[in-house]
């Protein structure tokens, strides 16, 4: 699996930029060939660790490249937040008046309308303790599950 810049530094995902600048310096004195005794690090380590911190350093390179992170995490069927599941609001999903279902392409494998529910499925919804509810369901394709969040409609 491909090192991110965050691992390569050594730093959490919300690092400050003095914790990055402090995470680049170390990196640097601890890989750099010149201030060790018995070389083994290459150019290539260097550039590395260079180029996480030019990206890292910079609020917008930065802002681009987590999302591009986001984004290549999701594809593969991984979840950054730590939560497990990626959560959806039911408002993401397209209401179909036709048969009283919610649809939503799969964001992994893009399968349209992958996820469907019901309101026979909402209503085994489980309560969230925020007055709202919860529930987990599968892409009919890929082994992606995802949380959605709804409220009950005032009718």
């Amino acid at each position: 699996m491909h090192t991110t810049h965050y691992e390569l530094l050594n730093i959490p995902y919300n690092a400050t930029l003095d914790e990055v600048k402090r995470a680049y310096k170390f990196k640097l004195l601890t890989t750099h060939p010149d201030k060790l005794s018995s070389p083994d690090s290459n150019g290539a380590d260097i550039a590395k660790i260079v180029e996480a911190y030019n990206t890292l350093s910079d609020a917008t390179a930065r802002a681009s490249y987590d999302l591009q992170l986001h984004n290549s995490s999701k594809s593969a069927g991984y979840n950054l937040s730590g939560r497990g599941l990626d959560v959806y609001s039911l408002d993401d999903f397209r209401f179909v008046d036709d048969n009283t279902s919610f649809y939503r392409d799969c964001p992994r494998c893009e399968l349209v309308d992958g996820f469907i529910l019901s309101e026979q499925d909402l209503e085994n919804g489980t309560s969230n303790g925020d007055g709202g509810f919860d529930i987990i369901a599968q892409c009919s394709s890929c082994s992606l599950w995802i949380q959605i969040t709804y409220f009950e409609s005032e009718e």
